[in-house]
């Protein structure tokens, strides 16, 4: 089998800051902390054939979602041990100029 380059995505707004430190001789570009609404809507179908239901999620209905969604993750890849081929991974970085 082929060899994984394993990336460590969590250090990647470290390295932003970094680089901004270099460049922006003014400091006036700043982090940006991305908080999440409290409630969600969740659109999903019983079938494909079926309308699509809206529900709203917030607390604890939230949490669960979440966790049946990384339970998922997490049996599909068998905790880790099977590379996922052919997905997309969504990272999102924000900064505020001053």
């Amino acid at each position: 089998t082929g060899k994984v380059d394993v990336v460590d995505y969590t250090l990647l707004a470290k390295e932003l800051d970094q680089r901004l430190e270099v460049l922006d001789e003014s400091g006036s570009v700043r982090p940006t902390i991305i908080t999440p609404a409290d409630s969600w809507l969740k659109r999903s179908q019983e079938l494909p054939s079926a309308f699509c239901q809206d529900i709203t999620l917030q607390g604890e209905s939230l949490k669960r979602e979440k966790d049946k969604a990384l339970d998922l993750l997490e049996a599909l890849s068998l905790s880790g041990a099977r590379t996922l081929n052919h997905t997309a991974l969504h990272i999102v970085l924000a900064a505020t100029h001053c």
